[in-house]
């Protein structure tokens, strides 16, 4: 419509009106659209977010939400197990309380254990592989992962939480470790 046409079916025609901007500058805003959204999506102008929110589950499946509280003007960030459904008798039993855990924790002991991984040359070569497995191939990947191991630790908060969506399928927590899978 802004451009003087309408869709119908898949095409494009002329429409009843004159275009209010040129297909140029309509094409250059739905591209900015587009980033944008993307970027929002996925918190990158955030001032802290959430490194691992859609990533974290817990042993049992259950996705574990980015939650915040402030207390005394300091914001403190957690991933929290959903609230199960209220029980007809009160309170909820032992195992289906709600639980969470402080966000900075499980973000560090995430990108920590990926920094371990991606410097360790024999786990590199045996889940990343070795190209044509030339020693010269198997340097140069372990020379990439290192490269990403150092990116890590020295990115922005918003180019981490990127990283990590890219690198990252799903990062499993319970009591006693985290797993990562690696995409």
């Amino acid at each position: 419509v802004y451009v003087g046409e309408i869709g119908h079916k898949g095409q494009r025609f002329d429409g009843q009106h004159p275009a209010i901007i040129d297909p140029k500058t309509c094409a250059l805003a739905r591209t900015r659209l587009v980033t944008n959204t993307h970027a929002r999506h996925i918190q990158l102008g955030a001032k802290d977010p959430s490194l691992l929110a859609g990533l974290l589950f817990d042993d049992t499946g259950t996705r574990l939400t980015p939650t915040h509280t402030n207390r005394q003007g300091k914001r403190y960030r957690y991933y929290a197990k959903p609230s199960p459904q209220p029980h007809k008798q009160g309170c909820p039993l032992e195992a289906d309380r709600s639980w969470r855990i402080p966000a900075p924790e499980v973000e560090k002991a995430t990108v920590d254990l990926l920094v371990k991984q991606f410097t360790d040359q024999q786990w590199v070569i045996q889940t990343i592989g070795n190209g044509d497995g030339t020693i010269r191939e198997g340097r140069i990947i372990i020379g990439k992962a290192k490269d990403v191991a150092g990116r890590l630790l020295s990115e922005s908060r918003g180019s981490l939480r990127e990283a990590l969506l890219m690198l990252l399928s799903r990062v499993t927590l319970s009591e006693s470790e985290i797993r990562v899978e690696i995409r």
